[in-house]
């Protein structure tokens, strides 16, 4: 069976054309309390954050992957570029799945 990270390898990105991504990701978490052994590995084990993301797929790393919220590229062929914002990258071992959308 095929891992993200061999699946995300395949996309290929086009700088005019940046491709609309479905993500989930198991995020990290945190608790400032104090908790004995058993009550501490309980925690961690029930305390799973996943997250659902949209997004365009910017950039694809050997460790991450970048992708943005928010995406203009009307003006690339006049600045030679496209303008990003919300920017999130995600360790591509948090990735669960994911998914071109267009």
């Amino acid at each position: 069976m095929e891992t993200i990270i061999q699946k995300l390898s395949k996309v290929k990105l086009d700088k005019k054309k940046y491709p609309l991504v479905y993500f989930e990701w198991c995020d990290s978490t945190s608790v400032a309390q104090w908790h004995w052994g058993e009550d501490a590995t309980k925690w961690a084990e029930d305390s799973n954050v996943y997250v659902k993301h949209v997004g365009w797929l910017i950039d694809i790393k050997k460790d991450y992957v970048l992708i943005a919220g928010r995406l203009q590229n009307d003006w690339v062929d006049k600045f030679k570029d496209t303008c990003f914002g919300n920017l999130q990258k995600i360790p591509n071992t948090w990735i669960k799945k994911f998914k071109i959308l267009k």
